[in-house]
């Protein structure tokens, strides 16, 4: 029997991608990436946890073992009530990245994102654990004494 060992992580990112030796799966990877920080620039109630170069390391392994090797591993968020505000608020998003990292893939003809069991859940689950999320119920002191100056008024009147 021929057994035929997975490459590394960092054998896997360096391999060139079809019919362009001067581009390679991490240069893929980090055009998916960009998509990232374009998402979590569009929103206020977004930061990254990590430095953006320390986060793309974590995006290569996380597609490395997710989507290149298939390991699945399970979930279990900080904090469920905003790991279901995160979801309900920015699935749709993490469906448009899921898609468009699938098309990114599909330009370079890797298989990446396009086996049966992928999913745009994984993504998410990435973004909600590499992502600070503001939390929607949290007023800050300065909001409490405007909304209590907003009742006095309101009740004098």
């Amino acid at each position: 029997m021929n057994f035929m060992t997975k490459p590394t992580i960092n054998q896997w990112l360096m391999k060139h991608v079809p019919y362009d030796n001067s581009y390679y799966i991490k240069d893929v990877l980090n055009e998916m990436f960009d998509h990232i920080i374009n998402l979590v620039n569009r929103y206020d109630e977004l930061e990254f946890d990590y430095d953006h170069e320390k986060l793309k390391r974590k995006f290569y392994s996380f597609m490395y073992t997710t989507y290149y090797l298939k390991d699945l591993t399970t979930f279990t968020p900080y904090c469920d009530e905003m790991y279901e505000y995160f979801g309900l608020k920015f699935s749709e998003d993490c469906i448009d990245l899921f898609f468009n990292f699938k098309e990114i893939a599909r330009q370079y003809n890797l298989f990446l994102l396009h086996g049966p069991t992928d999913t745009s859940l994984s993504i998410q689950e990435f973004l909600f654990d590499g992502l600070l999320v503001e939390d929607p119920y949290y007023q800050s002191e300065e909001e409490d004494e405007i909304s209590e100056e907003n009742i006095e008024y309101n009740i004098y009147e």
